[in-house]
């Protein structure tokens, strides 16, 4: 999503001016662009930069693993299918590069690493696929991205691209050897294109404000689609920071809640749901139950005994919500960690387990 990545800060046009020059003359010395070989590597890489905005706006997979590594393939497909199962396009117009950077002289040998910098503007839009309605539209002026590409000597394959607003609080190492060690991918700064628009802590509205979505990890799990990241409402309120769950279901349901007391989410029950009251007095203590009236039934068997326990037995106060086809697993954090994520991944497989049955 291009809409996070635009600056809109103004300063005075004397300034702007001096900025400009200091950050071109800066360019020009990092720049490698002498070289035979290295022409053509600024022209390949712009052309693929191209092709793969359209080809991401327009869902073609087919046309995207013949200029992209297997792992790359691997990972991009992925977030098609999430932004997919959301009944959305993320469509990427007006497309315009500025200038390219080449980072490093290349060397005429195989299984070289490339890294290119583009600045480009472009307009960013999330359309609703089914109504053909946009949900928002951004035009967004001076992004720059670092694109990394793998060179084996003959053809240049994109491997991966790094966005320029990935800070250090969002880029977690362990959360990145995590995904890796479990076959998932990682994305330090992911946008809010894929944002459920309704449950407990979602909101439709947060698609076009302030929401955030950092430190994504998506992958399969029994063929089933995984996505774990840490999203707030409103960054920069402690209080809006949440470690989030997600994985899809063979089935729709209408609803489902869990809610940890501690918690304390600024949520009431919905109006079209009954509470009840699990056997055993301690979980009743910790948690609230809701549940439409004709899930009231997935309800229990999802809560019994043995999972109740495993809920009870966690370290975080995990809230869980059946919503549709999908099951959302979170809780408030302050940071995110890799025992989270790892302990998360766990309850989600062990819900799925439970609803599956």
């Amino acid at each position: 999503s291009l809409a996070k990545k635009s600056n809109s800060a103004v300063a005075p046009s004397a300034v702007c001016a001096k900025r400009r020059l200091r950050e071109t003359n800066r360019l020009n010395a990092l720049d490698q662009h002498g070289t035979d070989l290295e022409k053509w590597l600024h022209q390949e890489a712009e052309r693929i930069f191209v092709r793969y905005q359209q080809d991401w706006s327009e869902y073609k997979l087919q046309n995207i693993a013949k200029y992209t590594t297997n792992r790359y393939f691997e990972h991009a497909s992925l977030m098609l299918d999430a932004i997919d199962r959301t009944g959305r396009r993320n469509v990427v117009q007006g497309l315009s590069v500025a200038r390219t950077v080449l980072l490093a002289p290349v060397r005429e040998q195989p299984h070289s690493a490339v890294q290119v910098m583009f600045i480009f503007s472009g307009t960013d839009t999330l359309v609703d696929r089914k109504t053909h309605q946009t949900i928002y539209k951004q035009r967004a002026t001076h992004i720059t991205e670092y694109w990394n590409f793998s060179y084996d000597g003959k053809t240049l394959k994109l491997d991966g691209i790094t966005q320029s607003t990935e800070s250090t609080p969002h880029l977690v190492a362990s959360i990145a050897d995590f995904a890796r060690e479990n076959e998932l991918f990682y994305s330090p700064d992911w946008g809010r294109v894929t944002l459920p628009t309704q449950g407990l802590i979602f909101d439709g509205f947060n698609i076009l404000t302030y929401a955030d979505v950092n430190n994504h990890v998506v992958g399969k799990w029994r063929d089933c689609l995984v996505q774990m990241y840490t999203y707030s409402a409103t960054p920069g309120n402690p209080s809006s920071y949440y470690l989030v769950g997600q994985i899809n279901l063979p089935k729709s349901y209408e609803g489902v809640i869990i809610k940890a007391k501690k918690a304390k989410l600024p949520v009431s029950k919905p109006s079209k749901y009954d509470e009840f009251k699990m056997e055993w007095p301690d979980f009743n203590k910790r948690y609230q139950v809701y549940a439409a009236s004709r899930d009231a039934l997935p309800a229990f068997e999802l809560l019994n005994p043995a999972f109740m326990s495993r809920l009870y037995d966690r370290n975080l106060p995990y809230n869980l919500e059946v919503k549709g086809n999908a099951i959302y697993i979170f809780a408030k954090v302050k940071t995110a960690r890799k025992a989270d994520y790892a302990e998360l991944f766990n309850v989600l497989a062990e819900s799925f387990r439970e609803l599956e049955m």
